[in-house]
């Protein structure tokens, strides 16, 4: 017979010792509680990991994640921002900047981080679509047919 795991449990007492775990455990735990659907609690591990290892890009990228996913737009936001403030090449992170905002309605904003995008990359062919897609939103179709090539 297999012995029934207490999964809960598990990660219970994991979390519990998760000032002193490494790296890749509270990864794990991260992972364990985003598949369970608790982004409270990988919030919360992923902030306390952050209190120690402020520069960590990956696991803040997780916490900008797990605050989105939560609804948590603003807070998503301002870790996303975060990540560009140290690391200002990383323009995966303006690309999802740029569609959290399109999305919720700020296309100017939007527009100006998809701008950064090509300011560091002019071959970023996603970059001038989603330009051009804003701006067909907002009913600039000549300026956005500039921006599809």
């Amino acid at each position: 017979l297999k012995k029934k795991i207490d999964y809960q449990k598990s990660l219970d007492y994991l979390k519990a010792k998760a000032k002193s775990l490494k790296r890749e455990d509270v990864l794990n735990l991260v992972k364990a509680d985003v598949a369970l659907y608790d982004y409270p609690k990988a919030i919360e591990i992923l902030k306390k990991y952050l209190a120690r290892w402020q520069a960590d890009t990956f696991m803040r990228l997780h916490l900008a994640f797990s605050y989105l996913w939560y609804g948590k737009e603003q807070q998503a936001m301002k870790e996303f921002e975060r990540i560009v403030s140290v690391n200002p090449r990383y323009i995966d992170v303006y690309k999802i900047m740029g569609t959290i905002l399109a999305w919720s309605g700020n296309y100017e904003r939007a527009i100006k981080e998809y701008k950064k995008v090509i300011y560091y990359n002019k071959k970023d062919v996603s970059a001038y679509l989603w330009i051009s897609n804003v701006l067909l939103w907002k009913g600039k179709i000549k300026e956005s047919k500039k921006y599809f090539k």
